[in-house]
Order: C-alpha cells, then sequence, then structure tokens
C-alpha cells in the first residue's frame, strides 16, 4: 500500500496544523511552551466523475481549478501480467514502442517533437496490472496532447526503423539493472515466490528474453490487449467530464486501428503459497545484504484493505515504523527499512526489505522475524491511533498533489476498483480497532512458510545465517541465478 503513495513523488503537500501559543501578561508568546495543536479539519477523499465515451474509452476526471494545468494519465489494462510465456518484458517493449514508433501522420521523432512543443515530458511505465503514459501540459494545450496520445495509442505505426533501437534502449535497461543490487534482490524475490505464475518475472523481462523478442511480437500483444474498452483517460486539474469529452472522444474515436470490442482480461488466478525457501545469492565483496521476507499477500481488491494499510504502516510503512526503528535506530544494521503489500488485480507480495550491513545479516534477519510475530499481538491504542493519522496523511498528501492523485487513480482503474475507494478506505480506518489487526496479522504475517531471498557476500553471511531456525536449508545462487555447490 505505501507504494500506491508515493508514485511520481517530486512535492508533497505539508499537513498544515493549527497552532494556539499560550501567552504571557501583554500578549506575548510563552516560547518555553510547546504550542497546542487544535483539531483537524475533516477531509474527504474526493470521488472523480467518470463517463464513457461513445468509442468505449472511459473518461475519468478530478477538477482542480486553482491553476491552469491538467495531470493527464492514460491507463491501459495491458500490463506484465499479460505477458505471453516465454516472453517477459513484451509489455513494456510494446509501450516503449508505442512512445517512440511514431502515430497517425507522425513519425516517432515527429510525434516526440510535439509532445515537446507542449512543454511538458511524457513519461511511460509499466508494471504487472497495466501500462501508464502520463503528461501534464496547460488546460488551453489539453485538446492537441488528446489527440497526439490518440496517435501514440490508437493510431501507431510501429515503424520498422524505430524498432532496433527501441530494443537496444529496454536492453541498455535492464544492463544498468544488473548493477543496482536493490533491483536484482527485488526481482529474485518476486521469481522465488511466484515462479512461473503471472507475478513472477520483472517487467522489463531479462536481456535473454527482450533480446528474442520481434517487433511482430510486439504488434501480436498489442492486436490482442491495446483497445478502447481496457483504457481509461485520467484528468486530474483544470477540466471537467463536460469539457474533455468531445476531445477524448475525438482523439480515441475514430480511425483508430486497435480492436473495439476487446474486453478487460480476467485477473491472474490466486498463487499458491510455495513453502519455506532460504537463498542466498552470492554477490562477492558486496557491503551491505539486500534481504528480502515475505510471502503471497492479498489482491487490491480485498475486504480488509483498512487493516491491511495499517498494519502495514505499523510494521514498515514510514520513519518511525517497527522495522525501521529496531534496524536503523535501535541497531544500526541499516539506513532504511521497509514493508509494504504490493496490491494488484490477484493476490500481490507482501515483503519486507532492508540493505543491510554486511556483518550484522544474521542479527537483522532476527530482528525482522521478531517483528513479524510482534504484528499478532494487539497493537497498543497509542500505535493504532497513530498509524491511523499516518494513514490518512498519506491520502491527505497524495491528492494535494495533482500528479500523485493522478496515479492514486490511476492505480483503482488498472485493478477494477472503484473510483471512492480512497474515500471509503478513510471512513473504514476511523472505525478501526485493534482486534481487526490483530486478526489480519494473524492470517498474513504467520509463523511459518516464510520467503526469504538475501544478496550478499556468501562467505561472510552464510556461517551465521546457517545456525538461524528458519534457515535449515539453504539454496545458494549466483547471480545469473544458477546453483551453486
Amino acid at each position: 500500500m505505501s507504494n500506491r503513495f508515493a508514485r511520481l513523488s517530486t512535492r508533497s503537500l505539508m499537513f498544515a496544523f493549527a497552532f494556539t501559543s499560550t501567552a504571557h501578561a501583554g500578549g506575548a508568546p510563552d516560547l518555553s511552551k510547546a504550542p497546542a495543536v487544535s483539531a483537524a479539519e475533516p477531509w474527504q477523499a474526493p470521488t472523480p466523475s467518470s463517463a464513457n465515451t461513445a468509442s468505449g474509452v472511459r473518461l475519468v476526471v478530478l477538477p482542480q481549478r486553482e491553476l491552469p494545468i491538467v495531470h493527464l494519465l492514460l491507463v491501459v489494462q495491458a500490463g506484465s501480467e499479460l505477458d505471453p510465456p516465454g516472453q517477459p518484458g513484451v509489455a513494456a517493449l510494446t509501450a516503449r514502442m508505442l512512445e517512440e514508433g511514431g502515430g497517425g501522420k507522425l513519425s516517432g521523432p515527429a510525434l516526440s517533437a510535439a509532445l515537446d512543443e507542449l512543454g511538458g515530458e511524457l513519461h511511460v511505465d509499466v508494471d504487472e496490472s497495466g501500462a501508464r503514459f502520463f503528461l501534464t501540459v496547460l488546460s488551453t494545450k489539453l485538446d492537441r496532447a488528446l489527440e497526439l496520445l490518440g496517435d501514440m495509442i490508437a493510431r501507431p505505426r510501429f515503424d520498422p526503423a524505430e524498432w532496433p533501437s527501441v530494443k537496444s534502449r529496454q536492453l541498455a535497461e535492464l544492463a544498468r539493472d544488473r548493477d543496482q543490487p536493490r533491483k536484482i534482490a527485488d526481482e529474485a524475490f518476486q521469481h522465488v515466490l511466484f515462479g512461473d505464475h503471472p507475478y513472477g518475472h520483472a517487467a522489463m523481462g531479462t536481456p535473454a528474453t527482450v533480446d528474442k523478442l520481434t517487433l511482430e511480437d510486439v504488434r501480436r500483444f498489442y492486436d490482442k490487449h491495446y483497445g478502447p474498452k481496457v483504457t481509461t483517460v485520467i484528468l486530474v486539474g483544470d477540466s471537467t467530464v463536460e469539457q474533455a469529452a468531445r476531445p477524448v472522444q475525438a482523439a480515441f474515436g475514430a480511425e483508430t486501428v486497435w480492436q473495439k470490442n476487446l474486453t478487460p482480461s480476467a485477473a491472474p488466478p490466486v498463487a499458491a503459497e510455495p513453502g519455506a525457501r532460504f537463498v542466498i545469492i552470492d554477490r562477492p565483496g558486496a557491503p551491505q545484504s539486500e534481504v528480502r521476507v515475505g510471502r503471497v499477500g492479498v489482491a487490491f481488491g480485498s475486504p480488509e484493505l483498512a487493516p491491511i494499510s495499517l498494519l502495514e504502516m505499523v510494521l514498515g510503512g514510514s520513519f518511525t515504523s517497527r522495522l525501521n526503528q529496531n534496524l536503523r535506530e535501535k541497531h544500526g544494521y541499516t539506513y532504511g527499512a521497509h514493508a509494504e503489500f504490493k496490491l494488484f488485480r490477484a493476490a500481490g507480495p507482501f515483503v519486507a526489505a532492508a540493505a543491510i550491513r554486511t556483518d550484522a545479516t544474521a542479527e537483522a534477519m532476527k530482528e525482522i522475524f521478531a517483528e513479524l510475530g510482534g504484528m499478532r499481538a494487539p497493537l497498543p491504542e497509542a500505535e493504532l491511533r497513530k498509524g491511523r493519522a499516518l494513514v490518512l496523511q498519506k491520502i491527505i498528501e497524495t491528492f494535494g498533489d495533482g500528479a500523485q492523485a493522478a496515479f492514486l487513480l490511476g492505480e483503482l482503474v488498472a485493478n477494477d476498483q472503484p473510483l471512492d475507494t480512497w474515500g471509503r478506505l478513510q471512513t473504514r480506518l476511523l472505525k478501526l480497532d485493534a482486534a481487526a489487526v490483530t486478526r489480519l496479522a494473524d492470517k498474513v504475517l504467520p509463523t511459518d512458510g516464510w520467503i526469504v531471498v538475501i544478496l550478499g557476500d556468501r562467505k561472510v553471511i552464510e556461517p551465521k545465517l546457517r545456525a538461524l531456525p528458519m534457515a535449515k536449508t539453504l539454496e545458494l545462487r549466483n547471480l545469473d541465478g544458477d546453483p551453486l555447490k
């Protein structure tokens, strides 16, 4: 959940508190005393307006009229969960080819230049649930921005001349990821946890799988998974549904090449728990061990979204969370630790993660499992109140930034959730008690069956790890995933 409130975060709305002060005689404030904090004013997460255009594209608008700008997020439910067997990375490569391969009457470079003339920068991202195309423009240029995105998404050219550079850029990005221990550990954990399930591979694919992909594979994925009925245009800013409906219909209605009758694919099946596994990936000389501990979690549509969000916040969703206070503040094992439920259409992973000082890897593992076990005990009332307040504040902060609000709504759209989900979450949080969080912790944080993946210097960390009760059988692998003896 916490990642849901952090996407594209370049600014945050600082939650404003009104202070009163105690005055000395004569009216001067008494600076020796902390000011009293007045009660926060009631606030409810807004529910955007929505409409289906004649073409089948859904339009979602959250008006914010303070500035003459619009944050435009186009979401297509064509994420990496739909990658065909043996083709991890094709969903991401398709979105990249749409971005750079031209559309309508414009070549790739011409389309890019036209977008640049709008004064905004296009961001393209693909995760398990969908492809996202994001742009911020002046409201006076919204119609033109929609027209260009319509060319890109609904009238792609798939110019063969652009294909080699598009593919090489994805391969280059994957090569860079090879030098990022955090990404290596994240992807290894997800693969160990999910295996051949649609959530078991990285959205970008691997160098081996992407190298085999052809332009025809990309065309085939587009033909099968792109269409108006799986596409939503989200606008946050200086616009309304009434103002935007006509240009959206014009941009995505006529003369399109995508599949007009395509309906959303079914969500993946719930992955089976693989059973306890403990994997060490050897990275000789690593100054830190990237530690991942987790299991199959819950789906976005879980009726337990409120206790999930609070449990996540208390355990590892803020600087003052239990994991961070233990591993960083108390023991000095890491610069930071966190835990989150990654919420998709089907149950995604729950993971606790940290980069741990190499010589303290085994000691940190003990503390992580102690904190996981501690969540099964009833939360003290003060911690319950603090956790609730932090989740509510995150929602307020996110809706205070138009770009972040667009992505927060995009999460709902990509995962088939109602547009009033965040408002209903607020209401449920206010009614939540410690018993509900304890019941959830018993269910999702049991005592056994945990997946552990550690990327680190094997010769340093292995001896102590073998003494841990959760490490009865260690699997040893190299950076390529091949077993070590």
